[in-house]
């Protein structure tokens, strides 16, 4: 209101305090619904013409009327910190509370170095409960310096003068104030614990955060994300807390796993499992800056990744797997990857694990180093309305469509990764939400036949009773006598008990829509738990 004010021309007629305007007409808090606020407008008795006519719409009408209202009242710290916001365009590139974002026409002039990740490596982020997050100190820098973390980003935060804004960290921080929390500084033999706990957790054999975070200059292994060192000095303990505890949830999409889903430590051999204790220890050693230990895992190990006496697990980028893949190898040669952006088993494979191109964008490259049989990658689990229901598929990527068209799709359709666990023997269970339902995907080796399978172990928990569909095959296949679907060297044998279905489909491509044909599992869920098995065969 008060910005409408100066740009419309009401101080020509009317005086907020102070002198006279050049023709009073009448007291900024007269009638508000008359003169020029009124709809026509009409001027007062002796003036000629009437009010002027400023072609207000009805929201501006509004926003002037509860200016004029109120234009003795003083400003909350809420009302100022929408003011500055407003007047030097914020909300042109960020969005607060609903409000702002770009230009659908400037959309194409937001770039990234890394388009696999979508909409958040290139927009500037939400600015909702950023004085709860970064510490006064370093929301100085950016606002005064235009300091920033994300090299990969495109555009740069514009410099608007200190002195038009150093009214405004101390705004955020009193809008948006989390609960304290402080970590008491440890002594004695506890140091010693806690940095060593808080190297292994981030090194490759722990959280393995030094694959997507830069470490003091140091590139990462794939993604270049925002340096670890400063961590401390631009960070709130309390955020710093809550955000790894449930990272999607503060920034929807975001690429970083879970690796505390809810509340427990999928790292299981450090600290004895204890996310507080996990969680204090990263900030410590995050909190020694440029004098805490190297994590393990910086140095480049061979290109080619081998599996010993007991399964290993790779995250990273895939041809076949997406920008969130994960791959999983046994000693007995058969190995598999996971979409762990969309939720499906993406590909398996015989032969060697798998190869990594240190030196590439996205989460470490990695390629299988065996003949793959590929999947579909679309979400593997949605409830249907109607049994003729089409699947959702995922967005389509073309030459001249390189970034995704829509990162959202795998959570519109409920899907939500919720990060693994090892048991004893380090099998992993993939953990997942799918449209109301927890999913624990745990796949073993076993042998048929003399030759290794995938006997892949799917335990769905509910609150309520749901009916699911599970997508087993696309592409052209047969159904055994015996109930086994077989498409080329692929063997898949679905679980007793459940009905199954088959219909064709047509999957848009760059050449245009191509005949194909899926299989789809019914899943009537009780109350509780409901498990059931698949297997793959690798058939040469």
């Amino acid at each position: 209101g008060l910005l409408l004010w100066e740009s419309v021309g009401c101080a020509s007629c009317h005086a907020l305090d102070g002198p006279a305007a050049p023709r009073d007409v009448g007291p900024a808090t007269a009638d508000a619904s008359g003169g020029c606020l009124a709809d026509p407008p009409s001027g007062p008795a002796g003036f000629a013409g009437g009010a002027p006519d400023f072609g207000l719409d009805d929201a501006e009408r509004t926003a002037l009327r509860a200016a004029v209202a109120s234009i003795d009242a003083e400003l909350t710290a809420g009302d100022r910190l929408a003011i500055t916001l407003t007047e030097r365009r914020c909300t042109a590139c960020h969005e607060r509370t609903g409000v702002g974002a770009p230009e659908p026409a400037l959309d194409g002039w937001f770039t990234t170095e890394i388009p696999d990740l979508g909409d958040p490596a290139r927009l500037p982020p939400p600015l909702d409960g950023v004085g709860g997050k970064l510490t006064e100190p370093w929301l100085e820098r950016v606002l005064a310096e235009g300091a920033g973390v994300r090299p990969y980003m495109g555009v740069r935060m514009p410099r608007f003068g200190w002195e038009h804004l150093d009214h405004l960290p101390t705004l955020l921080a009193a809008e948006d104030s989390r609960p304290e929390r402080e970590y008491a500084k440890p002594r004695g033999e506890r140091q010693r614990e806690l940095r060593d706990a808080g190297r292994e957790l981030l090194g490759i054999k722990g959280l393995a955060c030094v694959s997507c975070h830069t470490w003091n200059g140091l590139e990462a292994i794939a993604f270049q994300g925002p340096d670890l060192i400063g961590t401390y000095d631009r960070l709130q303990p309390a955020w710093f807390h809550d955000f790894l505890l449930d990272p999607s949830g503060f920034r929807p999409g975001i690429v970083m796993p879970e690796s505390w889903p809810d509340g427990i430590a999928a790292h299981q051999g450090i600290l004895d499992g204890d996310t507080e204790a996990q969680l204090e220890a990263l900030w410590y050693v995050l909190s020694l800056g440029t004098s805490a230990p190297q994590p393990e895992g910086l140095s480049r190990p061979n290109w080619n990744l081998d599996v010993g006496d007991a399964p290993r697990l790779y995250r990273g980028r895939s041809r076949v797997a997406g920008f969130r893949g994960v791959a999983v190898g046994f000693e007995e040669g058969l190995h598999y990857a996971f979409d762990a952006h969309n939720g499906a088993l993406a590909a398996l494979w015989r032969g060697d694990f798998v190869s990594v191109n240190w030196n590439g964008q996205g989460a470490g490259d990695f390629n299988p180093r065996g003949r793959t049989v590929d999947l579909a990658r679309d979400t593997a689990f949605v409830r249907l309305g109607e049994p003729n229901e089409p699947w959702p598929l995922m967005p389509l990527r073309t030459k001249e469509v390189r970034v995704n068209p829509d990162p959202t799709y795998p959570w519109q359709h409920g899907y939500r990764f919720l990060g693994y666990r090892f048991d004893e023997g380090r099998v992993p269970t993939l953990r997942y939400e799918v449209d109301g339902a927890t999913v624990e995907d745990r796949s073993v080796v076993r042998l048929v036949e003399e030759r290794p399978a995938l006997e892949r172990t799917l335990t769905l928990t509910v609150a309520e009773p749901v009916r699911l569909h599970f997508r087993l095959l696309t592409g052209s296949f047969e159904r055994e006598p015996s109930g086994r679907l077989r498409r080329g060297r692929l063997a898949l044998t679905p679980p007793p008990g459940f009905d199954v279905f088959g219909r064709r489909f047509s999957r848009p491509t760059e050449e245009g829509d191509v005949p194909d044909q899926e299989m789809l599992l019914i899943l009537d869920l009780p109350v509780g738990r409901t498990s059931f098995t698949l297997l793959y065969e690798l058939l040469d």
